[in-house]
């Protein structure tokens, strides 16, 4: 386990960090390339007192599936029975509601964002890009950016 690594899980644990100290660790990991984010990835937050901290958790958030280029689903969540199901964000993030749907609302390209290109997440109706950064093989930390929050939202995916 590298420094960085284990500075990310020592912030999840304690719960403390700040927008500063998570673009520290992002802005020092590698970029990534969008065939390592194809699959499914398992999503947490990466809290840094941002509003949205523990929205997605309190939803039952499960992570994200990314199949192509051109279609991901951004948003998959827990239902009761425990099965996974993908959302709309749109529903999501303008009315606090939970959706299901069958179609992908968002797409994968590579974008330059804080002095690197690497794979982002861009959703399709929503003024928001999820940029990545490679933490090793199976982890990846996520910072949400868009120009209606006044502070990034950050998280991470691990590989099942």
């Amino acid at each position: 386990m590298t420094n960085i690594e284990e500075r990310l899980w020592e912030i999840v644990r304690n719960r403390q960090a700040d927008v500063n100290t998570a673009y520290e660790i992002f802005d020092q990991l590698e970029a990534v390339d969008l065939q390592t984010l194809e699959g499914t990835w398992e999503g947490s937050e990466f809290p840094t007192g941002h509003p949205l901290d523990g929205m997605l958790t309190a939803c039952q958030w499960y992570g994200k599936q990314f199949l192509d280029p051109d279609n991901v689903h951004p948003l998959l969540f827990f239902k009761e029975d425990g099965t996974v199901f993908s959302g709309d964000p749109v529903q999501a993030f303008t009315t606090r509601t939970i959706v299901a749907t069958d179609r992908p609302s968002a797409r994968m390209r590579k974008v330059e964002y804080r002095n690197k290109v690497s794979a982002a997440m861009l959703y399709d109706n929503l003024p928001v890009i999820d940029h990545y950064r490679k933490v090793n093989d199976k982890l990846l930390l996520g910072v949400m950016d868009s120009k209606w929050m006044a502070k990034p939202y950050f998280y991470y995916l691990e590989r099942g």
